[in-house]
């Protein structure tokens, strides 16, 4: 029993960063989809993204050419939160950094 405690955690701790970036990816792919979307409609107003530099670089990516219609403001926060007129889109990226705290504690 005390074998498998010693490897449940090891393991993880080694998986936890590649399982983070891997659902920061999904996020800011499956928000990119979102908006496009929102840009092709014509969304009213300006786009604004604020969350940190690391994330909003891969959303523009998965964005591509439609990355210039969003406006990216910097945060301290984990989170995406993405403004498209008077609606607020956040990504759960801080609710999976709790999660794995306390497993890894």
């Amino acid at each position: 029993e005390e074998v498998a405690q010693l490897v449940s955690a090891g393991a993880s701790i080694a998986i936890a960063p590649v399982m983070t970036e891997a659902l920061a990816a999904r996020a800011a792919e499956s928000l990119a989809v979102l908006l496009r979307d929102s840009i092709l409609e014509g969304a009213a107003g300006p786009i604004v993204v604020r969350g940190p530099s690391r994330l909003f670089e891969l959303l523009a990516a998965e964005l591509g050419e439609h990355a210039e219609a969003v406006r990216h403001i910097e945060t301290d926060d984990i989170d995406l939160a993405v403004e498209i007129g008077d609606s607020v889109i956040v990504t759960r990226m801080s609710a999976w950094a709790a999660s794995l705290k306390k497993v890894l504690e």
